[in-house]
C-alpha cells in the first residue's frame, strides 16, 4: 500500500516521459551495464524486467517491495571496435630500427599498413566489470558496486614510416604507442521505489557516492604485450592514478500492467566528473571521464501458458567511451524460457553506433533453489572480438 498520498496518474507518466525525451539529446560517458547476469544473457535488457533486487542497481523503480531480498554478483565483458588487437599484434615484437633498414622489407609492409588501420576513427578496446552485493526491503535498497571500465586505442606516428636514417621520416624513429585509460568507481547506493494505482506505475531514485581513480599510461606499439582480452581490460586499471570523490542522482520509472512491463531510467543526471593525473601521458592531462548522463527504455511480457518471457532495451543516449571516437548506443533482448526449477536465456546486442553494426550473441542458465536464484550469463561474438561471463545470486523472501 502507498505511504504517500497518489498524484494523478497522467501527472507521474507526463513527468517520467518528460525526463526521458529531454535525456535523449544528451551525450553520455561509458557504456551502460547491467549489473546482473540475468540482463547480460538477455541481450542487456534490464530496466523493463520488473521488481527484482538486481534489477534495481540498473533501474531504481525495479527495488522490490518486500520483506528482504539480497543480490552479489560478479562479471567482466569485454569488446573489440574495428579492427585493433589483430594490426596490434603485428607491430608488437618488432625492432623499428631492422625495419627501417630495408632487411625485412615484407615485415615493414606489415608494420606500415597496420599502423593506418589503427589510424582509422573509433578503432580499439573496451571492457567493463563489475562486483557487487545489495540488499532490499520494503521498497528500501542498499548497495555497493565496484565498477571498472577500461580502454585500449592506439596514438599513431604516421610521419616516421619511411626506410633509412632521416629523423624526420624513418619509421627507427617511429614512437606510436599503445594508450591504456581506466576509470574504477567504488559504487555506495542508497534507492527508493513507491508504488501508485494499485502498483500499476512505481517510480523511483538513487544517490550515489562515488569514489572514483582514474588511470592512464603509454607503452610503446612495438613492445607491449597484447595478450588476452581479459588481462587487456585488466592491465588499463594499471598506471597513472588519481582519485576523486563525487556523487551521482538516478531516477526511474515501471510501468506493470499485467503481464506487461516498461520501464526506463536516467542515470547520472548530474554528470560526475573525474580527471586523469596531471603528470600522466601528455594527451591525457587536463581531461576527465564524465559519468553520466545515461538514458534508457526497455520492456518485457511473460506469457504464462509457454513459460516464456520476452524482454528488450534501448538507448536513448550515445554514450561515449574511454577509447575516442567509439560510441556506444545499444539495441538489445532476448528470451527467457523456465522449465520447473531450471531457466534458460538467449538474446542478442547490438551497437547502433558501429558501422558494421555486428550482433553481439548472449546467452545464460539460471536455477531455482528455494528462495534462491544463481544465474550464469555470458556473450559472444563469433569473431571471437566479443567475450563475457556474470555470475549472481539472488534471494528474497
Amino acid at each position: 500500500m502507498p505511504w504517500l498520498p497518489a498524484p494523478p496518474r497522467k501527472q507521474v507518466i507526463a513527468a517520467f516521459a518528460a525526463a526521458l525525451l529531454l535525456a535523449g539529446t544528451a551525450g553520455a560517458q561509458m557504456p551502460f551495464s547491467p549489473f546482473g547476469a540475468r540482463s547480460a544473457a538477455l541481450g542487456g535488457a534490464s530496466v523493463g524486467l520488473g521488481p527484482d533486487v538486481a534489477a534495481g542497481i540498473d533501474n531504481p523503480a525495479a527495488v522490490p517491495d518486500r520483506n528482504f531480498a539480497f543480490t552479489v554478483s560478479a562479471g567482466l565483458l569485454t569488446r573489440e571496435a574495428g579492427d585493433f588487437l589483430s594490426p596490434l599484434r603485428v607491430i608488437a615484437g618488432n625492432n623499428p630500427v631492422a625495419l627501417a633498414s630495408g632487411s625485412q622489407p615484407q615485415s615493414y609492409a606489415d608494420v606500415v599498413q597496420s599502423l593506418r588501420t589503427l589510424a582509422d576513427p573509433g578503432n580499439g578496446f573496451a571492457g567493463n566489470g563489475a562486483v557487487g552485493l545489495a540488499i532490499a526491503r520494503g521498497g528500501w535498497e542498499l548497495s555497493f558496486t565496484d565498477w571498472g571500465f577500461s580502454g585500449l586505442m592506439a596514438r599513431t606516428d604516421l610521419v616516421h614510416t619511411a626506410l633509412g636514417a632521416n629523423p624526420a621520416t624513418s619509421i627507427a624513429f617511429n614512437n606510436s604507442a599503445a594508450a591504456f585509460r581506466g576509470l574504477e568507481l567504488k559504487d555506495v547506493a542508497l534507492s527508493k521505489s513507491m508504488s501508485f494505482f494499485l502498483g500499476r506505475v512505481t517510480v523511483g531514485a538513487s544517490v550515489h557516492a562515488l569514489f572514483g581513480t582514474t588511470y592512464t599510461k603509454e607503452e610503446s606499439a612495438f613492445t607491449t604485450d597484447v595478450g588476452d582480452p581479459w588481462n587487456l581490460a585488466q592491465r588499463a586499471l594499471t598506471g597513472t592514478a588519481r582519485s576523486h570523490t563525487d556523487w551521482s542522482l538516478d531516477v526511474g520509472g515501471l510501468v506493470s500492467l499485467g503481464p506487461v512491463h516498461v520501464g526506463g531510467v536516467f542515470r547520472g543526471i548530474n554528470k560526475p566528473a573525474f580527471p586523469f593525473a596531471d603528470d600522466g601521458p601528455a594527451a591525457d592531462r587536463g581531461r576527465s571521464v564524465t559519468w553520466g548522463q545515461q538514458a534508457r527504455v526497455g520492456a518485457s511480457v511473460k506469457i504464462p501458458v509457454l513459460g516464456l518471457l520476452v524482454a528488450a532495451d534501448y538507448d536513448l543516449t550515445v554514450n561515449e567511451t574511454l577509447v575516442d571516437s567509439l560510441r556506444v548506443r545499444e539495441l538489445g533482448g532476448g528470451v527467457e524460457w523456465t522449465i520447473l526449477l531450471v531457466v534458460v536465456r538467449a538474446g542478442a546486442l547490438v551497437n547502433l553506433e558501429s558501422p558494421d553494426r555486428s550482433p553481439v550473441f548472449t546467452g545464460g542458465a539460471g536455477v531455482v533453489i528455494g528462495p534462491a536464484k544463481v544465474d550464469l550469463g555470458g556473450w559472444y561474438r563469433t569473431d571471437k572480438s566479443a567475450l563475457g561471463l556474470t555470475l549472481t545470486a539472488r534471494a528474497g523472501l
